[in-house]
Parts: structure tokens; C-alpha cells; sequence
């Protein structure tokens, strides 16, 4: 599919809104193990996943907007340090998933996600959630 100027400007708003989301709503989750998160990144992947579950390393980080940010690059998930995080984990994990975009499908599949994977994250914040695209 070609991409349009207008489907390019929304995935990069999508991605605004997401990451400014997670940044008011996520902040001050606990940073968590590598083992811990490649323990959580096979129980989601035997629940959700097919094939072989995409590794989970530590790693640097994707430069975004000055910040390092997490990230799967189709083949493995990199957690950089200051987000290794349940909820980035299981971000990635959607992405791993087969979610390329930051849409409202994307949306749907972290919220499921998040309610049964990150005791952490409050029902009225997955609704809050919902609400990015316009469904909870």
C-alpha cells in the first residue's frame, strides 16, 4: 500500500499521543530485570505469540525526539535501560505481535495486554487509553 502524506502525518500524530500517554500516565513504574521481562516476554509469547519468540536484550536505545527509546526491530525486542519497564515490554510485544502502527488496533491488543500482564497500570487509565483512537 502507498503511503500518502496524510497517512504518514497520522501514524507520526498516533505515535505522539501514544508516547505522551505512556509518559504522563506509565511514569514511575518500576524499572525492572532483564530476566523479569524475558520471563514476562515468554509467558505473553505462549499466550499470543506464534513461532519463536522474539529475544529480549538490554540494549542502548533508538534515538527519538532526544530521548532513547525501547524498540523491536523485527527480529528482537531491545530494552533500553531507563525503560525497562513492564508496560514497554509488553509495547514491544505488540509490535512483535504484528502491530506496525500505533493505530487503534495496536491500541486494543496493549490494553487486553496490559490488563492481564501489568497489575501496575489502573482500569480507568486502560480506559483513558481506549480513548486515544476513540474506543475503550
Amino acid at each position: 500500500m502507498k503511503k500518502t502524506k496524510n497517512s504518514v502525518a497520522k501514524r507520526r500524530n498516533d505515535t505522539r499521543k501514544l508516547y505522551r500517554f505512556e509518559g504522563e500516565r506509565f511514569r514511575g513504574q518500576p524499572i525492572r530485570t532483564i530476566k523479569e521481562l524475558r520471563r514476562l516476554g515468554r509467558k505473553i509469547w505462549s499466550a499470543h505469540g506464534r513461532g519463536q519468540i522474539p529475544p529480549v536484550v538490554a540494549g542502548r536505545g533508538d534515538l527519538y525526539n532526544g530521548r532513547l527509546y525501547s524498540y523491536y526491530d523485527g527480529v528482537r525486542i531491545v530494552l533500553a535501560r531507563n525503560e525497562r519497564r513492564k508496560y514497554v515490554l509488553i509495547h514491544e510485544m505488540v509490535h512483535a505481535l504484528g502491530h506496525d502502527d500505533h493505530d487503534a488496533k495496536f491500541i486494543k491488543k496493549y490494553q487486553k495486554l496490559l490488563k492481564r500482564y501489568n497489575s501496575d497500570v489502573r482500569e480507568e487509565t486502560l480506559g483513558e487509553l481506549g480513548r486515544l483512537h476513540g474506543k475503550d
